[in-house]
């Protein structure tokens, strides 16, 4: 139970798997680290020693030469004084010369010719160096230079403020995480105003803005289509019930004619706004399924400009076309950018005044078509001016389809010119409303 409990702390915590893996890599590490440093220093370590013990066995020999076992002794007792180590000089068979014990257990195996004759024995290194040409060895023995053991309590002191460190570097790394879980967890519960407040620059810091960029424009979209749903059943209740009300005079006017006049004409705004909505349904859902192909603007809007003059001379008003550029393409979908410069145009001609005129002019820059449509109407409220182009948005209060159509054929142009990557602009120019369409030529 204890290891199942374990093993699921670890597979469900960043935190400690973390923590496992890094302390996994220390070991690993040290380890590593131990055995580069003995390979590295042990070599030049035992050079070093084998050459200082050959100067001392050649002292030795000179000794036990020139005086004797006696002069030999003397020699081993002032060097183990120096060196606080034991010496002894033995023969080839392991007998020392000085006292006669039989040292031969104490001799290290002959690795051959031209290697130090060395043996571990628990804590202590026995070198035997050969001294003199006569076969006389000198056994030393000497403490091991460092053990494994040695290594420890400074592995435990950097092993600790390591991990101190390491669970500050964590802690900055996972519990920015956790909040950004957090908010995920509450957006995805229903709180869609939920954001991630994490201030950084490095990849935590993008994954919160990540998030919030997302979650924003989920939120938007949803508002939208809750506002668009109430949009829908308000203005279709209208015509509904103007369709109901007209059947029953059908049913017991003396004019029926009238009355089938009235129903035939509720029906029809019925199938446009019905028409104008899957529009713009079709163009949210799926933009990129409009098929696009060179198209000349010009053209496109000369014959907007051709369509919408009889509904504009009907007001009273006259629809003017300049253009500052030659024919030219982009890639894009006609019958698309038709319905937005119908619309665009459209909606101009209907607020303008009767008597006045509507200028439409084309211009051409380096990268963009830019489509000017300037009336001479009211113009609308600087506070509207962001809220045109949005589905069933009308300037005035009242809601009325008789004031403003079904307030979609902006939200089309808008939508459409949105396929073709470009921009749609409002502003007030006293008198009048100027709407600025740009489309680039790639």
């Amino acid at each position: 139970m204890l290891y199942a409990a374990t093993f699921e702390i670890l597979v469900k915590s960043l935190y400690a798997r973390l923590l496992v893996g890094f302390l996994t890599v220390l070991l690993l590490a040290t380890s590593a680290f131990y055995r580069a440093y003995t390979a590295v220093t042990v070599p030049p370590i035992i050079r070093l020693i084998g050459s200082t013990q050959a100067a001392l066995a050649n002292e030795s020999a000179i000794a036990m030469h020139q005086g004797g076992s006696g002069a030999a002794s003397a020699y081993l007792q002032r060097l183990a004084s120096a060196t606080q180590r034991q010496h002894y000089l033995v023969d080839g068979n392991g007998r020392d010369v000085v006292t006669g014990d039989d040292r031969s257990a104490m001799l290290p195996p002959d690795p051959g010719p031209g290697r130090i004759r060395l043996k571990e024995d628990g804590d202590r290194v026995v070198f035997a160096t050969p001294a003199g040409s006569e076969g006389l060895l000198l056994i030393s023995i000497a403490p091991v230079p460092f053990q494994p053991t040695d290594f420890l309590r400074y592995v435990a002191v950097i092993t600790g403020v390591v991990i101190a460190l390491f669970l500050l570097l964590v802690a900055t790394v996972v519990h920015p995480i956790r909040r950004v879980a957090e908010s995920v967890q509450r957006f995805g519960h229903g709180d869609l105003a939920a954001r991630s407040h994490v201030d950084r620059r490095d990849e935590i810091g993008r994954l919160a803005s990540a998030f919030n960029e997302m979650a924003q424009r989920i939120q938007t979209l949803v508002t939208s289509e809750r506002r668009l749903l109430q949009d829908v059943s308000h203005e279709l209740n209208s015509p509904l019930t103007r369709l109901n009300i007209g059947i029953e005079l059908l049913r017991t006017a003396a004019d029926r004619q009238h009355a089938a006049d009235r129903i035939q004409r509720e029906a029809s705004r019925l199938s446009d706004l019905v028409a104008a909505l899957l529009e713009v349904v079709r163009l949210e859902g799926d933009p990129e399924s409009a098929p696009l192909a060179p198209v000349d603007p010009l053209e496109v809007l000369r014959d907007s400009v051709s369509s919408c003059a009889t509904e504009a001379s009907v007001r009273g008003v006259t629809l003017r076309l300049v253009t500052r550029s030659e024919s030219g393409q982009l890639r894009g979908n006609a019958e698309l950018l038709r319905r937005a410069f119908d619309n665009v145009i459209g909606n101009a001609a209907r607020y303008a005044p009767s008597g006045s005129e509507v200028t439409i002019v084309c211009e051409e820059t380096a990268n963009d078509y830019i489509i000017d449509v300037c009336d001479r109407g009211p113009g609308v409220l600087e506070t509207q001016l962001d809220k045109l182009g949005s589905a069933f948005y009308r300037t005035d209060a009242s809601r009325s389809s008789d004031t403003g159509g079904t307030g979609l054929g902006l939200a089309i142009a808008r939508r459409a010119i949105q396929v073709h990557r470009g921009s749609i602009d409002f502003a007030n120019v006293n008198p009048g409303l100027h709407v600025t369409v740009r489309l680039p030529r790639g």
